[in-house]
């Protein structure tokens, strides 16, 4: 089995929205919504990280990612061209590529809340 690797892109922060929510458990918290073109948005909740990337602009069967944050073993922040945090998890690596360096740092933030709040 080849190792996951996959490309995410997070925009500006944004609203949660209904197709979010309805992936959201019991007692379930989201700490941040991320927003880029079109539908595809993403949410940091104190359970996991919920991506959702539309296929195009009309088309209304986009491609849904759950990743528990009990999965993630490290995160590494990646500072140039490309502003990236990078989560190497059980099955493989995530490069999640933001918009702004803020939002990198931001993220890297809430992200380490919330992997220090899991039990």
């Amino acid at each position: 089995m080849a190792a996951l690797d996959m490309n995410w892109a997070f925009g500006d922060t944004g609203v949660l929205t209904d197709d979010i929510r309805i992936l959201l458990g019991a007692k379930e918290q989201v700490v941040q919504v991320y927003r880029l073109l079109g539908k595809t948005q993403a949410a940091l909740t104190n359970k996991k990280i919920i991506y959702i990337s539309a296929r195009g602009l009309i088309d209304a069967r986009p491609d849904i990612y759950t990743l528990p944050l009990s999965t993630i073993l490290a995160v590494n922040l990646v500072y140039g061209t490309k502003n990236e945090v990078q989560l190497v998890t059980n099955a493989g690596t995530i490069h999640i590529t933001l918009t702004k360096i803020n939002d990198l740092k931001d993220l890297y933030r809430e992200l380490s809340r919330s992997l220090g709040n899991i039990q």
